[in-house]
């Protein structure tokens, strides 16, 4: 709501092409907002991926990253993710996240979707862990950096502001909690849930026929010639498992129809929690009991520097 009521975006107040999460102290996810389930169902791939880019010793109370690397975890370039660490009494205990599609976050084409390119070198600029926010304060340089690149830097140094104002709002919704509740409960409450959401998963698999289906896809255009590429996915359930099996699918392409293998789990987590999880808590107990199999430098799981830009 806060991100609604800070933005003036239209892609954020209308479109509603944003979510929010919160995940603990190791990106596990806790809960997944209401908005689109693709922007954060691989948020934990991003957290992860930023600690170890940083370093535990690092990641320090009262920043804020700014992530759109698609090989960090990001959807796509134009995918902002802006990540918070939240700590208790000096311990790391959680971390909030969003992502706002943006319009244009730069490239050589408006939109940032460049069907001309051939590598991610001539995409939009690519950020790892921009420290936007440190000890509290906007960093105006890093904001300044990022909007140089954009034809909208209005639009979205807006956007940027309202993940900064949800973070914040989120940050001090925790410390209330924890502070009414205590912090052995609330960290014993998302362990619990994590269990209980597993456990109810885990039923509802169990309650579903084993069994296999397959189904393919095809893309008659990579951006710079008709060629046919296909995608594979074998579904597999097997007692209390959900297995997808992308590999088979094509090669990586010469142009951006590709995506890291953050966008081929993400894809299968949207699938998991709108259609099997209705009454389910969307977490990370879910996600124990799915299993995503591909193979690298396919459209599924392309190599640096594959262009991506149109992984959506």
């Amino acid at each position: 709501q806060t991100v609604i009521n800070v933005s003036g975006s239209p892609v954020a107040t209308e479109g509603n092409d944003f979510n929010v999460a919160l995940a603990d102290a190791n990106g596990e996810l806790v809960a997944v907002g209401a908005f689109i389930v693709l922007h954060v169902s691989a948020i934990t791939l991003i957290i992860r991926n930023t600690i170890a880019l940083l370093g535990e010793e690092n990641i320090a109370e009262g920043d804020m990253y700014l992530i759109n690397d698609p090989w960090m975890g990001a959807g796509h370039q134009n995918d902002f993710c802006v990540i918070q660490p939240v700590f208790w009494e000096g311990r790391r205990i959680a971390w909030t996240a969003s992502v706002i599609h943006q319009i244009d976050v730069g490239g050589p084409a408006p939109g940032s979707w460049n069907f001309a390119a051939r590598s991610a070198f001539e995409e939009a600029p690519r950020y790892r862990a921009l420290k936007i926010v440190r000890d509290g304060r906007v960093q105006p340089e890093v904001v300044a950096t990022v909007l140089t690149n954009t034809r909208l830097p209005d639009l979205v140094e807006l956007d940027l502001r309202a993940q900064i104002a949800a973070a914040n709002v989120a940050r001090e919704r925790i410390h209330a909690l924890i502070r009414r509740y205590s912090l052995d409960t609330v960290l014993a409450a998302i362990a619990d849930n994590f269990d209980y959401a597993q456990f109810l998963f885990r039923r509802k698999l169990l309650d579903l026929p084993d069994g296999s289906w397959y189904a393919e896809d095809h893309i008659d255009h990579d951006g710079h010639e008709e060629r046919t590429y296909t995608v594979r996915c074998l579904l597999r359930k097997q007692g209390d498992r959900l297995t997808f099996d992308y590999r088979g699918t094509s090669k990586e392409a010469p142009g951006l129809i590709n995506c890291p293998y953050a966008g081929a789990a993400a894809g299968a987590y949207c699938a998991v929690y709108p259609l099997l999880c209705e009454d389910i808590p969307w977490n990370a107990g879910v996600l124990r009991q799915v299993d995503v199999e591909v193979d690298d430098g396919t459209i599924h799981s392309a190599r640096f520097p594959a262009p991506v830009g149109y992984c959506v």
